[in-house]
């Protein structure tokens, strides 16, 4: 048999050619990785921003209702999964209940929906007397989840799944308790003054379960505090 010079060379190795089509497009992965990571991140940013207006939306709406009803919404007047629960889900890209149509003609729906939803919790499924309503924010780091006091979760324990959200003026959010309990040592804002309260008992039996600690008091303790423990 003939001796093939080509096609050994051929099969031996890979060609210049070759070599240099892998390195431009391996260069070209390279490029374009930091361009494709940031326009994820601005796509996150937007849906961020829709969820911050969806629940302000929703917020007005729902004390509007409750200025003509002297309650609030049950479940099955604004979620579409409503089950006798006292928790359920809002996306208006399912439905919109009859009830809360004239308050609001389309129910907001999550962005990233149907992997996630708002989450809507009453105190009981009759006459509602408060609510509260979380979200899930794309960005972790978002400076409103700090503000809300969600940076360690907040909503229903024992998960505490969501990053921000908004409720009626007689309540505050569900937290992180876990945060606090963690800590020997919180402190409690009051008349501007950081005072040390002790543990997360100590500063419950004190102050009870709605004020809001912290774990450090700032300015040698004399005033403000600086990091919300999340409770």
């Amino acid at each position: 048999m003939r001796y093939n010079e080509n096609m050994s060379s051929r099969t031996s190795g890979f060609t210049l050619l070759e070599v240099i089509l892998v390195i431009a497009i391996i260069a070209l992965i390279i490029v374009s990785y930091p361009l494709t990571f940031n326009l994820k991140n601005q796509v996150g940013k937007g849906q961020d921003t829709q969820r911050k207006n969806d629940l302000t939306r929703l917020k007005s709406s729902l004390e509007d209702f409750y200025n003509d009803n002297e309650r609030y919404p049950t479940p099955d007047e604004i979620c579409f999964d409503s089950n006798g629960q006292t928790t359920c889900n809002i996306c208006g890209k399912v439905e919109t209940p009859a009830e809360f149509a004239e308050y609001l003609p389309v129910l907001p729906c999550d962005p990233e929906y149907a992997s996630k939803t708002y989450l809507y919790h009453v105190d009981n499924v009759t006459h509602p007397s408060w609510y509260r309503i979380y979200t899930k924010l794309s960005n972790a780091a978002d400076p409103a989840s700090a503000a809300s006091g969600c940076t360690h979760g907040c909503g229903l324990g024992p998960f505490y799944d969501y990053s921000w959200g908004v409720s009626s003026p007689n309540i505050d959010l569900e937290r992180n308790t876990q945060y606090c309990s963690s800590y020997t040592n919180l402190y409690v804002l009051q008349g501007g003054l950081c005072n040390n309260c002790g543990n997360l008992a100590n500063c419950e039996n004190l102050y009870g379960n709605t004020t809001t600690y912290y774990t450090d008091p700032g300015g040698a303790g004399q005033q403000g505090c600086v990091i919300d423990c999340v409770h």
